[in-house]
């Protein structure tokens, strides 16, 4: 019997982590601005993972040691670069997913080391599989797997061990609104090898594997446990539907310049550079593939007195 703390421990994969906890005799504090929507012998503290300060000041009332800490809490939502609140969705998906885990395990450390704990964080396939229309969301989790690389590396000699797991699509109250599209299910399921969604039961499976001494000698890890997602991918664009969207957000961002650009235009055609005007209306963007490559680069066409295609192949290292 030990000592866990879980963020994020109201609903979803957090709430299945702590029922397979509690249900083993351990004893469990919740930290989530949400309280449990289920009957649970763990303990329960609001923190706004949001709020800078926070997780330290709930982490100064605790005094037993921990044997281990699971950071569940996680915050999704559409962002592109074409939407107008990008920067503050940014922010608070970087300061729950990534400042609010460092700052746990720099408060919990004292306790960690005293109790010999385990970390494990819920990272996500959109840390390397490129979702439309989660910038937000894939940009932090892929810094989060930095910081568990990291934090492995910095407290290892101390005796703990720091993980993730990377879910893939998981039926979660976060995914459900999403997922009750049938057009978006049978999209994404196209790209699941297992073709189905992961019940959280499955995600929480690996987290008490990595917690346990079964996982004595892995740290610096990301267990994924994603149905195979992130190969089930590169056989094709993922949700067009999605993509479409995000490109409609750009399209509406940019359509606020068009007019400003067109009257900069206008005046410089009418100071007598209207030919060069036009050449700037008639560069044109070539798709270009490197041989034996599957990337594909975007090489413009160049006008006279510019490189030849040679030289810009050589520039471009081909």
């Amino acid at each position: 019997m030990g000592t866990y703390v879980v963020t994020g421990g109201a609903s979803g994969i957090g709430a299945q982590v702590v029922r397979d906890l509690t249900g083993r005799g351990d004893r469990v504090l919740i930290w989530d601005i949400q309280s449990p929507g289920f009957d649970t012998p763990a303990s329960h503290e609001r923190v706004d993972l949001s709020a800078p300060g926070s997780v330290a000041r709930a982490a100064a009332q605790m005094a037993e040691p921990v044997q281990g800490f699971v950071h569940c809490a996680g915050i999704a939502g559409a962002t592109s670069v074409g939407h107008a609140n990008l920067a503050e969705q940014m922010r608070v998906a970087y300061e729950v997913h990534v400042v609010a885990f460092v700052s746990a395990v720099q408060s919990l450390l004292p306790r960690l080391i005293a109790g010999g704990g385990a970390v494990v964080a819920i990272a996500s396939a959109a840390m390397d599989v490129i979702y439309p229309g989660t910038l937000a969301y894939g940009a932090s989790k892929a810094a989060l797997r930095r910081v568990i690389e990291q934090l492995a590396v910095e407290i290892g000699a101390r005796g703990i061990r720091v993980n993730g797991v990377a879910p893939g699509a998981v039926h979660t109250p976060m995914s459900a609104s999403a997922w009750a599209d049938e057009a978006y299910a049978n999209e994404r399921k196209r790209y699941i090898p297992l073709g189905r969604q992961s019940e959280p039961s499955a995600i929480s499976g690996a987290v008490l594997y990595l917690l346990s001494e079964k996982a004595e000698y892995v740290t610096g890890e990301v267990l994924w446990v994603d149905g195979g997602v992130r190969h089930g991918c590169s056989t094709g664009r993922w949700n067009t539907s999605r993509a479409r969207r995000a490109d409609r957000s750009i399209e509406e961002h940019c359509s606020e310049q068009a007019t400003t650009r067109t009257t900069i235009l206008r005046s410089v055609s009418k100071r007598g550079s209207g030919r060069r005007v036009q050449n700037l209306h008639a560069r044109r963007i070539r798709i270009d593939r490197a041989p034996g490559s599957s990337t594909r680069r975007c090489v413009p066409r160049l006008g006279r007195g510019h490189q030849s295609r040679q030289h810009l192949r050589r520039d471009l290292g081909r």
